[in-house]
């Protein structure tokens, strides 16, 4: 379900976020049902009044601090994909994938970077350049060579590799 809901991996942090949610609304609860059993009747009586009410506010406690949490889940994901800088994000099996706009070369050069991480996997000039091969790409790096010798070589070929470095 995590790929579903986010795009990068945040399943441990939220997992560990939730473990400490819990840990904390549990905190308090060892002595709820300690003096049930002191004998009389009416102490048992009091005894379990007090123990519902203090298990009513663990558990309004516990509501409130999943509350939170997910709104603060929410608002970080929300807000890291907006200040990202990303174009684009899919997540697999191996990692997440992003493209993001970028100003490289000398002099900078507005490009579109692919990363896995922080290794760029692809770069593609936005303007002047735009079909120029890069990365492992070049024409004669292992992929440009495979390109180059592909029999559907330059008949409006469109090509993407990803983990061929």
């Amino acid at each position: 379900i995590a790929p579903l809901i986010f795009n990068g991996y945040w399943e441990f942090f939220v997992g560990l976020a939730m473990t400490i949610a819990i840990l904390m609304s549990l905190r308090g609860q060892g002595n709820v049902t300690m003096s049930v059993t002191e004998g009389s009747l009416l102490s048992q009586e009091r005894d379990s009044s007090v123990a519902e009410e203090r298990s009513l506010r663990v558990t309004q406690q516990t509501r409130f601090i999943f509350f939170v949490f997910g709104l603060v889940t929410i608002m970080l994901v929300l807000v890291s994909s907006f200040f990202s800088g990303e174009l684009f994000a899919k997540r697999n099996f191996y990692g997440v994938i992003r493209v993001r706009a970028d100003m490289v070369g000398d002099p900078p050069r507005p490009a579109y970077l692919m990363a896995h991480g922080i290794t760029v996997h692809g770069l593609q000039f936005i303007e002047k350049g735009r079909g120029l091969p890069t990365t492992y790409y070049v024409r004669d790096g292992g992929a440009g060579l495979a390109i180059l010798n592909h029999p559907t070589y330059g008949k409006d070929q469109r090509v993407g590799m990803l983990g061929v470095g």
